[in-house]
């Protein structure tokens, strides 16, 4: 596995957090949680929000696609599902008042 790679997954994702938190005034909260085990790497970044249209999540991959309406957009996920593909993981888009996206990384 290349690090770099990894850390550009999580670099992305937490990008989208920051940018996604600029919407809110009183309750900024993002995470990130790194987690492993013998068999997968497990990274979950979340943060707070409560404009997240769950109806969305499917296009959520698709390259161009962005919620924030630029059209210079909308490559970031797409690149990091590639990335985490590439080592035959997952991405998952999870919202409970909170943007969840965990990504699963089978380790060899």
């Amino acid at each position: 596995m290349d690090w770099w790679e990894i850390n550009s997954v999580i670099g992305n994702l937490l990008d989208n957090g920051l940018e996604d938190l600029e919407k809110y005034k009183d309750k900024k909260e993002l995470g990130l949680t790194i987690d492993k085990d013998s068999h997968i790497f497990i990274i979950e970044v979340y943060n707070y929000s409560s404009k997240f249209d769950i109806s969305n999540l499917d296009k959520l991959f698709i390259p161009g696609y962005s919620t924030k309406n630029s059209n210079s957009r909308g490559y970031g996920l797409y690149v990091s599902q590639s990335i985490v593909k590439k080592y035959h993981g997952t991405i998952k888009v999870f919202y409970d008042g909170y943007v969840r996206v965990k990504v699963f990384i089978p380790i060899k």
